[in-house]
């Protein structure tokens, strides 16, 4: 049976957003959250530094940036679309209006991704009618955020229940308005819940939660479009499946997620390095310069060394930081060793170096950590350095002097990857130490469920055949 060209049309227009939806979460997916979860696991195999800028959506004007705005400019016509058949069609005023505020929405989002003003503009709200900046912004940003979300979820719900009925864009549209309000309280609460590293993981988390919220609306107003001009051509629809993708994602979470705390977490043994700013200074160290830091040995073994460092060379080229391990009494003799390698910039950033092999000393000896900055001659090491006697178990010295009084290197050093007894028994006692620490691991659980989860669900969605509108299995 031949087509007609307005079905001809239809399916074509299918495919073209079939296959725009699978790109855009593939290039999502691949380009930066991957990476990115990646990078966070394996720092020394993938260092954060060689990540590609432009696919980070935090970086302005950059590729991910703008995707991201033209993927919202799409989404907001195809809102926008449906409100102008509703209005047409007569469908109500819940439904028309419901459809014009997720199109107004979306294109102030659209609009304030691309010139990058929502951080200034919560900022500057925050300042005007709480009095706060900083960290006592956090509390306030909750207290802003929570009634804005309650207003936008029972417009949700209500727009999902009188608007939309038994349309087979009501799933979309509940998961995708979910999704941005996850997304929201993502980003109002990770300054308060997440430390360290985790908060590049919660900036993950609130990237793909607020695209994937998109892409769902997208993908429902979509659908809704598609119901409206399949009217003639007979009674089928696409309904989106939920729970299965749901319970496969939870699970594959938790099974990868233990297996990569008992592989790969490290146990945390000497923390010299969360010290304000007020009490941190940047060391400054030319080719072939040393700095040296006395500790005792931890009751584990130590297979990793976190530092603060910056390579600043006016040709931009690559320097490298070698970290040599000895005991005072035979400093002739090499315990470990390790590096890093440090692409020329302005602003120290914590560095990974994995030792070979992993110091296994007896517990309490004296050791001395020595930063051999490997630059070129006309290059700078920069190395983070604690000014109030935060380790105060060992000396510092710089090249070969001893140091200034109440000075000591900036450093955290790390167990093995390899699963132990203790290991497990410090990985238990830290987790039921306080209640961050089970919030942190419920948060990122529920984060990474969730960023596997509506992936899932979109592409099954778009490569789904239609089925008879009477099955709304889901």
């Amino acid at each position: 049976m031949r087509l007609s060209n307005r079905q001809a049309a239809v399916r074509v227009a299918e495919w073209i957003g079939r296959i725009l939806l699978v790109g855009v979460v593939g290039f999502w997916w691949g380009g930066h959250v991957g990476p990115q979860l990646f990078s966070l696991a394996f720092p020394s195999v993938l260092s954060p530094d060689s990540l590609l800028r432009q696919l980070d959506p935090e970086l302005d004007e950059g590729f991910a940036n703008t995707a991201s705005a033209a993927t919202l400019l799409i989404v907001a016509l195809l809102a926008a679309a449906n409100t102008a058949v509703g209005w047409r069609r007569g469908s109500g005023r819940v439904a028309v209006g419901g459809w014009f505020l997720l199109a107004a929405l979306v294109a102030v989002i659209a609009v304030s991704e691309m010139s990058d003003t929502h951080n200034d503009a919560q900022a500057d709200v925050l300042r005007n009618v709480f009095g706060v900046e900083g960290r006592p912004a956090d509390w306030a940003r909750i207290a802003l955020m929570s009634p804005l979300l309650a207003v936008f979820s029972m417009a949700m719900w209500f727009f999902a229940r009188r608007g939309l009925g038994a349309s087979p864009a009501r799933v979309p549209i509940v998961l995708g308005a979910g999704a941005w309000m996850l997304s929201v309280a993502y980003d109002a609460t990770q300054h308060i819940l997440l430390t360290g590293q985790d908060h590049v993981l919660g900036s993950i988390i609130e990237e793909m939660l607020e695209i994937c919220g998109a892409l769902l609306i997208g993908l429902g107003a979509a659908m809704s479009l598609r119901a409206d001009a399949a009217l003639r051509t007979g009674p089928h629809a696409r309904y989106v499946r939920w729970r299965a993708p749901l319970i496969g994602s939870f699970v594959a979470v938790v099974g990868l997620g233990a297996l990569a705390v008992v592989f790969t977490y490290r146990v945390l043994l000497i923390d010299v390095g969360a010290t304000p700013d007020l009490h941190a200074l940047d060391l400054r160290l030319f080719a072939q310069e040393t700095v040296a830091q006395e500790l005792r040995m931890p009751a584990d073994a130590v297979g990793r060394i976190d530092l603060r460092l910056a390579q600043r060379d006016p040709d931009g080229g690559t320097g490298t930081a070698a970290v040599r391990i000895a005991s005072p009494e035979h400093p002739e003799r090499t315990l470990s060793v390790g590096s890093v390698e440090i692409p020329s910039g302005v602003r120290t950033h914590w560095r990974s170096i994995d030792l070979l092999p992993p110091l296994t000393e007896p517990e309490g000896r004296r050791l001395r950590v020595t930063v051999i900055a490997d630059i070129d001659s006309d290059a700078e090491l920069w190395v983070g350095v604690a000014k109030s006697n935060w380790y105060a178990d060992g000396g510092f010295w710089i090249n070969g002097e001893p140091a200034a009084p109440h000075q000591d290197l900036e450093f955290v050093a790390y167990g093995t990857a390899e699963p132990t007894r203790s290991k497990v028994r410090a990985i238990w006692e830290s987790f039921t130490s306080g209640w961050r620490w089970p919030a942190t691991l419920a948060r990122m659980v529920v984060g990474l469920t969730l960023i596997t989860f509506f992936p899932v669900v979109l592409v099954t969605a778009a490569w789904r055949r239609p089925s008879v509108s009477g099955d709304r299995r889901h």
